[in-house]
Order: structure tokens, then C-alpha cells, then sequence
């Protein structure tokens, strides 16, 4: 299991560099860089607070989800942006593991409770890229039919990494049902030793369950919101004017680039399928690279910095709390 976790691992680092080898090797940098460094610092602020918004709102979301209430959200927070850390810079997606882990232990919920509501808000996000899809689809249709004649074309290229995505996409929602069952840091050992209390658990959300994920709906809609919102804006940053509609499409192109976990953070994945979007939208290629280099690597910033933020103040300064953890 250890050589196949390696293998993984290592085949993930190289797709990220082979991508952003592709990348590279067509871009010119010195325009690149110039266009980045004329940006506004105004849009680039702009765009960190956008991000940490949304990680509070997605806060919001796992306590919703987690204990019914917006009680111990900042913990919650905390854990979604641990999460989003890992993910960014570890391979194979550990971070949804020590999600639903760090909250067991820094709230009153417990483990169960936890990873249910973990499975909750990939399938509440999946409903939400079904959306976006489907108004991209509807709206944005010379896009769909320039991938698929690229795919015709080419036997592959953007268009089939496009397809393997959103493949992968489903594939993990679909699998996120499921995840509990694995043994992930012993969590599978952990729910076999609690099966009644997992029933009455499950009795219990059936319950209120409906409460839960209506306001689970609410904090997804409004942390996609967000999202597009980012694009949008700093898209404009760059010189770059994207319609809604092709933001929604741009937005279904980065987001596959992430569930598909083939890269650490969706690095080179994202600046190369999000290249290809950009120019099937008729924009030029170095604001498109310069764009698409910022706005990654400021989630990449956020993400990196609240995470080391996050083990420093742990560490010293935070206190386990009594009872956590205990069903």
C-alpha cells in the first residue's frame, strides 16, 4: 500500500511539471511577467479577501452540516482551510481525511459526524458545478462544440483532459459516498467499533437532516457566488472582459482541474486546460497566462499562509478542547 501511495504520489509531481512544461514552452515570459507586474495591487487584495471569505463561508458550511448550528465555526474554518492547504501542496487529497479528523477534535462533534458532513459538502458542491454546467451548456454552446470538434481533431489534447476531469468529476462525488469505508488513517477501524452509534446517528440527521442541508445549500451557493466573483474580477484586472457565461465556463474548466486530483493543487492542469478555455473565448494568450498565474497563485498564497498560520497557533497557543471527539 506504501509503494502504491509513492507511486501515486510521484506520478502526480510529474504530471504537474510535464504540464507546466507545455505551458512554458509556448509562453513568452517577459511579456508574461510584465503583464503581472502592471496589475493593480488594488485587484490583487481584491482577490485574497475573496478567498478568505470564502473559506469562512465554507466554515459556516461545515458547522452547518456538521453540528446543525454556526456553533464552533471558526474551528470549522479552521479545518476547511487545513484542507484546502493540504490539498494545494500534498498529493493524493489527504486533507478531506484530516477535515473531518481536526473537527472531531476541536468541536463537540465527532468523528461520524464529521466525515457524514464532509460527504455532504462534496455532493452540495457537485450539485453546484451540475448548475454551472448545465448554464454553460446552455449559454456557451460554440464552447462545448469548439472542445468536442477539438477532440475530433486533435484524438485528444485539451478536449479529452477536459472530458477526464469531469469524468473524474463525477467519479469523486460519486466515490465521496463511499470514502467513509476506507481505511484512511484508521477511520475505517474507528466507524466498525461504533456501527449502533453510527445508526442512531443516522437516525438522527434523517431527522434534521433537511434543516441542514438547506442552510449547507445556502453557504454552497454563496461560496460558488464567490468564486465566480474572483474570476470575474480579476479577469478584468488583466485586461480581460469575459462575458458571465463564459466566466461560468471557465469556472467548469478550473474546477475540473481540481476534482481531478491528477496534479497537487491542480498545478499545471489549471494554468494549462485554463489556457486552452481562454483562448477558445478569443483572448490573447499572455494576459490569459498572466491571469490565470495570479489568480492561482493567490489561492496558493492563501491557502499556504492560513495553513501555516493555522499548525503555529495550534501549537502554541491552542488548547484541546474537553470532550471533543467523543462520539
Amino acid at each position: 500500500m506504501g509503494n502504491i501511495k509513492f507511486v501515486k504520489a510521484f506520478g502526480s509531481l510529474a504530471a504537474a511539471a510535464l504540464l507546466l512544461y507545455l505551458v512554458a514552452r509556448s509562453a513568452d515570459w517577459s511579456s508574461t511577467t510584465a503583464a503581472m507586474a502592471r496589475v493593480h495591487p488594488g485587484w490583487l487584495a481584491f482577490a485574497a479577501v475573496i478567498v478568505i471569505c470564502q473559506l469562512a463561508v465554507k466554515g459556516l458550511r461545515l458547522a452547518a452540516l456538521t453540528l446543525g448550528s454556526h456553533a464552533d465555526a471558526f474551528a470549522c474554518a479552521r479545518a476547511v482551510a487545513l484542507c484546502l492547504g493540504i490539498n494545494s501542496f500534498v498529493p493524493l487529497r489527504a486533507g478531506e481525511v484530516v477535515k473531518a479528523v481536526y473537527v472531531s477534535q476541536k468541536t463537540a462533534a465527532g468523528l461520524v459526524p464529521a466525515a457524514l458532513a464532509v460527504v455532504a459538502e462534496r455532493l452540495l458542491d457537485f450539485a453546484a458545478v451540475a448548475v454551472i454546467a448545465a448554464l454553460a451548456l446552455i449559454f456557451e454552446r460554440a464552447l462545448f462544440a469548439a472542445w468536442i470538434a477539438r477532440l475530433a481533431e486533435s484524438g485528444g489534447g485539451p478536449g479529452f483532459a477536459f472530458a477526464a476531469a469531469m469524468l473524474a468529476a463525477l467519479a469523486a462525488a460519486l466515490g465521496g459516498v463511499t470514502a467513509w469505508k476506507r481505511d484512511w488513517f484508521g477511520v475505517r477501524s474507528k466507524f466498525r467499533e461504533k456501527q449502533e452509534r453510527i445508526l442512531n446517528l443516522l437516525s438522527d440527521l434523517g431527522r434534521t437532516g433537511s434543516k441542514r442541508l438547506a442552510l449547507g445549500g445556502a453557504y454552497t451557493a454563496l461560496a460558488w457566488s464567490a468564486d465566480t466573483l474572483l474570476l470575474w474580477s480579476l479577469a478584468g484586472g488583466f485586461g480581460l472582459a469575459p462575458s458571465l457565461t463564459q466566466v461560468f465556463f471557465l469556472q467548469l474548466v478550473l474546477t475540473a482541474t481540481y476534482v481531478s486530483s491528477v496534479t497537487p493543487g491542480a498545478l499545471g492542469l489549471y494554468e494549462w486546460l485554463g489556457l486552452w478555455a481562454l483562448r477558445q473565448m478569443g483572448f490573447e494568450e499572455t494576459p490569459s497566462l498572466a491571469f490565470l498565474l495570479t489568480a492561482h497563485g493567490t489561492v496558493f498564497a492563501v491557502f499556504g499562509l492560513s495553513t501555516l498560520a493555522i499548525l503555529i497557533g495550534d501549537a502554541y497557543f491552542t488548547r484541546p478542547r474537553e470532550g471533543s471527539g467523543r462520539k
